[in-house]
Protein backbone atom coordinates (compact mmCIF):
# COMPACT_ATOMS: atom_id res chain seq x y z
CA UNK A 1 0.00 0.00 0.00
CA UNK A 2 1.93 2.66 0.88
CA UNK A 3 2.48 6.25 1.62
CA UNK A 4 2.12 8.88 -1.41
CA UNK A 5 4.16 12.28 -1.74
CA UNK A 6 4.60 13.80 -4.79
CA UNK A 7 3.58 11.11 -6.94
CA UNK A 8 6.30 8.41 -5.29
CA UNK A 9 5.76 5.56 -2.83
CA UNK A 10 7.04 5.46 0.32
CA UNK A 11 7.25 2.72 2.66
CA UNK A 12 6.98 4.60 5.80
CA UNK A 13 4.67 7.36 7.10
CA UNK A 14 8.02 9.34 8.03
CA UNK A 15 8.96 9.41 4.13
CA UNK A 16 11.88 8.07 5.08
CA UNK A 17 12.51 5.11 2.50
CA UNK A 18 10.87 5.99 -1.04
CA UNK A 19 10.30 3.14 -3.17
CA UNK A 20 9.65 4.07 -6.33
CA UNK A 21 6.57 6.59 -8.66
CA UNK A 22 3.78 6.02 -7.98
CA UNK A 23 3.31 6.07 -11.93
CA UNK A 24 6.23 4.80 -14.23
CA UNK A 25 5.38 8.17 -16.65
CA UNK A 26 6.44 10.60 -14.23
CA UNK A 27 8.94 12.86 -14.97
CA UNK A 28 10.11 14.49 -12.56
CA UNK A 29 11.07 12.97 -8.56
CA UNK A 30 10.51 15.56 -6.14
CA UNK A 31 11.81 13.52 -3.00
CA UNK A 32 10.04 14.67 0.80
CA UNK A 33 13.20 16.62 2.73
CA UNK A 34 13.00 13.47 5.08
CA UNK A 35 14.14 10.44 2.37
CA UNK A 36 17.25 8.53 3.45
CA UNK A 37 17.10 5.47 1.17
CA UNK A 38 15.73 5.05 -2.35
CA UNK A 39 15.22 0.96 -2.48
CA UNK A 40 16.79 -1.23 -5.35
CA UNK A 41 15.35 -0.63 -8.51
CA UNK A 42 13.12 2.04 -6.91
CA UNK A 43 12.92 4.15 -10.50
CA UNK A 44 14.17 1.24 -13.32
CA UNK A 45 13.14 1.69 -16.68
CA UNK A 46 11.16 4.64 -15.82
CA UNK A 47 10.19 7.66 -17.94
CA UNK A 48 11.78 9.80 -15.35
CA UNK A 49 13.65 12.80 -16.76
CA UNK A 50 14.34 14.96 -13.73
CA UNK A 51 15.36 13.86 -10.25
CA UNK A 52 15.64 17.21 -6.86
CA UNK A 53 17.87 14.76 -4.13
CA UNK A 54 17.12 16.34 -1.13
CA UNK A 55 20.50 17.03 0.73
CA UNK A 56 20.23 14.80 3.45
CA UNK A 57 19.49 11.81 1.19
CA UNK A 58 21.82 8.72 2.67
CA UNK A 59 21.75 5.76 -0.30
CA UNK A 60 21.22 5.18 -3.35
CA UNK A 61 20.56 1.21 -3.51
CA UNK A 62 21.47 -1.07 -6.20
CA UNK A 63 20.44 -0.26 -9.74
CA UNK A 64 18.10 2.57 -8.06
CA UNK A 65 18.16 4.64 -11.47
CA UNK A 66 19.15 1.88 -14.02
CA UNK A 67 17.91 2.24 -17.46
CA UNK A 68 16.32 5.52 -17.09
CA UNK A 69 16.15 6.69 -20.67
CA UNK A 70 15.60 9.76 -20.43
CA UNK A 71 17.65 11.33 -17.65
CA UNK A 72 20.39 13.46 -18.51
CA UNK A 73 21.25 14.96 -15.24
CA UNK A 74 22.52 14.24 -11.92
CA UNK A 75 23.68 16.74 -9.19
CA UNK A 76 24.63 15.10 -6.17
CA UNK A 77 27.34 17.84 -4.72
CA UNK A 78 25.22 18.68 -1.95
CA UNK A 79 24.79 14.96 -0.67
CA UNK A 80 26.93 12.50 1.40
CA UNK A 81 24.98 10.04 -0.11
CA UNK A 82 26.08 6.61 -0.87
CA UNK A 83 25.65 5.14 -4.47
CA UNK A 84 25.23 1.14 -4.77
CA UNK A 85 25.69 -1.15 -7.20
CA UNK A 86 24.70 -0.60 -10.91
CA UNK A 87 22.75 2.97 -9.54
CA UNK A 88 22.66 4.48 -13.35
CA UNK A 89 23.73 1.88 -15.15
CA UNK A 90 22.05 1.93 -18.85
CA UNK A 91 21.22 5.81 -18.17
CA UNK A 92 21.81 5.94 -22.34
CA UNK A 93 20.99 9.95 -21.96
CA UNK A 94 23.01 10.76 -18.85
CA UNK A 95 25.54 13.57 -20.07
CA UNK A 96 26.00 15.38 -16.73
CA UNK A 97 27.28 14.12 -13.31
CA UNK A 98 27.94 16.33 -10.47
CA UNK A 99 29.56 13.95 -7.66
CA UNK A 100 28.17 13.52 -4.23
CA UNK A 101 31.62 14.28 -1.51
CA UNK A 102 30.67 10.88 0.81
CA UNK A 103 33.39 9.10 1.65
CA UNK A 104 32.63 5.35 0.06
CA UNK A 105 34.56 1.89 -0.27
CA UNK A 106 33.85 1.50 -4.06
CA UNK A 107 32.25 2.36 -7.27
CA UNK A 108 31.12 -0.59 -8.34
CA UNK A 109 29.35 -0.09 -11.90
CA UNK A 110 27.79 3.02 -11.42
CA UNK A 111 27.97 4.02 -15.38
CA UNK A 112 27.95 0.97 -17.49
CA UNK A 113 26.23 1.57 -21.12
CA UNK A 114 26.04 5.25 -20.19
CA UNK A 115 26.41 6.16 -23.49
CA UNK A 116 25.91 9.80 -23.65
CA UNK A 117 28.48 10.37 -20.71
CA UNK A 118 31.44 11.96 -22.38
CA UNK A 119 33.63 13.69 -19.59
CA UNK A 120 33.29 12.96 -15.87
CA UNK A 121 35.22 14.88 -12.47
CA UNK A 122 35.35 12.52 -9.98
CA UNK A 123 38.25 14.29 -7.69
CA UNK A 124 35.74 15.85 -4.67
CA UNK A 125 34.79 12.23 -3.89
CA UNK A 126 36.79 9.96 -1.66
CA UNK A 127 36.59 6.55 -3.32
CA UNK A 128 39.49 3.29 -2.42
CA UNK A 129 37.81 1.39 -5.20
CA UNK A 130 36.60 1.56 -9.09
CA UNK A 131 35.51 -1.74 -10.50
CA UNK A 132 33.82 -2.08 -13.98
CA UNK A 133 32.56 1.65 -13.26
CA UNK A 134 32.62 3.00 -16.96
CA UNK A 135 32.97 0.01 -18.66
CA UNK A 136 31.22 0.39 -22.35
CA UNK A 137 30.12 3.93 -22.17
CA UNK A 138 31.20 4.36 -25.64
CA UNK A 139 31.59 8.03 -26.13
CA UNK A 140 33.63 8.53 -22.60
CA UNK A 141 36.67 10.50 -23.75
CA UNK A 142 38.05 11.71 -19.96
CA UNK A 143 38.07 11.02 -16.57
CA UNK A 144 39.22 12.82 -13.60
CA UNK A 145 39.80 10.13 -10.73
CA UNK A 146 39.22 10.68 -6.68
CA UNK A 147 42.71 12.02 -5.32
CA UNK A 148 42.82 8.93 -2.61
CA UNK A 149 41.99 6.54 -5.39
CA UNK A 150 43.71 2.87 -4.13
CA UNK A 151 42.31 0.07 -6.94
CA UNK A 152 41.15 -0.19 -10.28
CA UNK A 153 39.58 -3.30 -10.76
CA UNK A 154 37.41 -5.37 -13.33
CA UNK A 155 36.70 -3.82 -16.63
CA UNK A 156 36.67 -0.13 -15.72
CA UNK A 157 37.38 1.42 -18.72
CA UNK A 158 36.85 -1.33 -20.97
CA UNK A 159 35.14 -0.25 -24.11
CA UNK A 160 35.14 3.43 -23.92
CA UNK A 161 36.60 6.86 -25.94
CA UNK A 162 38.99 7.06 -23.63
CA UNK A 163 42.12 9.07 -24.85
CA UNK A 164 43.85 10.00 -21.80
CA UNK A 165 44.00 9.40 -17.92
CA UNK A 166 46.20 10.50 -14.82
CA UNK A 167 46.05 8.25 -12.50
CA UNK A 168 46.63 9.45 -8.77
CA UNK A 169 49.66 8.15 -7.16
CA UNK A 170 47.49 6.47 -4.42
CA UNK A 171 47.00 3.57 -6.61
CA UNK A 172 48.82 0.21 -5.94
CA UNK A 173 46.52 -2.22 -8.04
CA UNK A 174 46.16 -1.83 -11.60
CA UNK A 175 43.57 -5.54 -12.58
CA UNK A 176 43.69 -7.40 -15.39
CA UNK A 177 41.68 -5.86 -18.82
CA UNK A 178 40.77 -2.47 -17.33
CA UNK A 179 41.81 -0.33 -20.17
CA UNK A 180 40.98 -2.87 -23.14
CA UNK A 181 39.61 -1.41 -26.11
CA UNK A 182 40.19 2.21 -25.26
CA UNK A 183 41.80 5.20 -27.40
CA UNK A 184 44.70 5.56 -24.88
CA UNK A 185 48.49 5.59 -25.89
CA UNK A 186 50.55 6.80 -23.38
CA UNK A 187 49.70 6.47 -19.22
CA UNK A 188 52.34 7.56 -16.67
CA UNK A 189 52.51 4.73 -14.01
CA UNK A 190 51.37 5.40 -10.37
CA UNK A 191 54.14 6.30 -7.66
CA UNK A 192 52.66 3.41 -5.07
CA UNK A 193 51.98 0.82 -7.56
CA UNK A 194 52.80 -2.50 -6.08
CA UNK A 195 50.25 -5.03 -7.73
CA UNK A 196 48.88 -5.47 -11.18
CA UNK A 197 47.29 -8.13 -13.28
CA UNK A 198 47.17 -8.29 -17.29
CA UNK A 199 46.07 -4.55 -17.30
CA UNK A 200 47.54 -4.25 -21.35
CA UNK A 201 45.55 -6.82 -22.42
CA UNK A 202 43.90 -5.77 -25.55
CA UNK A 203 44.61 -1.80 -24.77
CA UNK A 204 46.05 0.44 -27.36
CA UNK A 205 48.92 1.60 -25.28
CA UNK A 206 52.32 1.80 -26.68
CA UNK A 207 54.12 3.84 -23.77
CA UNK A 208 54.50 3.62 -20.02
CA UNK A 209 56.13 6.32 -18.18
CA UNK A 210 57.57 6.05 -14.92
CA UNK A 211 58.90 8.68 -12.70
CA UNK A 212 62.20 8.04 -10.23
CA UNK A 213 59.78 7.43 -7.10
CA UNK A 214 58.04 4.22 -7.90
CA UNK A 215 58.15 1.52 -6.32
CA UNK A 216 61.48 -0.85 -7.35
CA UNK A 217 59.41 -4.20 -7.47
CA UNK A 218 56.46 -3.30 -9.47
CA UNK A 219 58.85 -1.60 -11.66
CA UNK A 220 60.87 -4.84 -12.31
CA UNK A 221 57.39 -6.83 -12.14
CA UNK A 222 56.03 -4.51 -15.20
CA UNK A 223 59.46 -4.84 -17.21
CA UNK A 224 59.06 -8.29 -16.85
CA UNK A 225 55.41 -8.87 -18.05
CA UNK A 226 55.81 -7.05 -21.00
CA UNK A 227 58.73 -9.43 -21.77
CA UNK A 228 56.97 -12.44 -21.03
CA UNK A 229 53.46 -11.46 -22.83
CA UNK A 230 55.70 -9.67 -25.81
CA UNK A 231 53.56 -6.97 -26.04
CA UNK A 232 55.01 -4.23 -28.11
CA UNK A 233 55.06 -1.58 -25.32
CA UNK A 234 58.03 0.88 -24.71
CA UNK A 235 58.65 2.16 -20.79
CA UNK A 236 60.69 4.66 -19.72
CA UNK A 237 61.56 7.37 -17.03
CA UNK A 238 60.51 10.63 -17.74
CA UNK A 239 62.16 12.70 -14.73
CA UNK A 240 63.94 15.24 -16.65
CA UNK A 241 67.04 14.54 -14.82
CA UNK A 242 67.14 10.85 -15.96
CA UNK A 243 66.24 12.53 -19.64
CA UNK A 244 69.22 15.24 -19.79
CA UNK A 245 71.40 12.01 -18.52
CA UNK A 246 70.20 9.94 -21.33
CA UNK A 247 71.58 12.73 -23.50
CA UNK A 248 68.35 13.76 -25.21
CA UNK A 249 67.86 16.96 -26.37
CA UNK A 250 65.14 19.15 -25.67
CA UNK A 251 63.13 19.08 -29.05
CA UNK A 252 63.24 14.96 -27.97
CA UNK A 253 61.85 15.95 -24.19
CA UNK A 254 59.00 17.74 -25.65
CA UNK A 255 57.84 15.48 -27.80
CA UNK A 256 57.55 13.04 -25.33
CA UNK A 257 55.74 15.40 -22.93
CA UNK A 258 53.79 16.24 -25.77
CA UNK A 259 53.18 12.51 -26.46
CA UNK A 260 52.09 12.25 -22.86
CA UNK A 261 49.59 14.81 -23.36
CA UNK A 262 47.55 13.34 -25.69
Amino acid sequence: MGYKYNNLIYEDENFLVCSGPASFFIKEADFHPNTKLIQPYAFSRSDIEKVNFPDDIECLAGHAFSDCKRLEHIDLSNTNVQLVEGCFEGCSRLEYFKAPKHKQESLHSTFMYCDSLKHIDLSNMDVRILENTFNRCKNLESVILPKKLEMIKGLCFANTNLKSIDLPNSIYFLDGEIFTNTKLSNIILPSDLRYLNDFLWGSSIKNLYYKKDINEYALNTIKEYIRVNEYDVKIQNIDLDALLDQNKSLKEINKIFKDIER
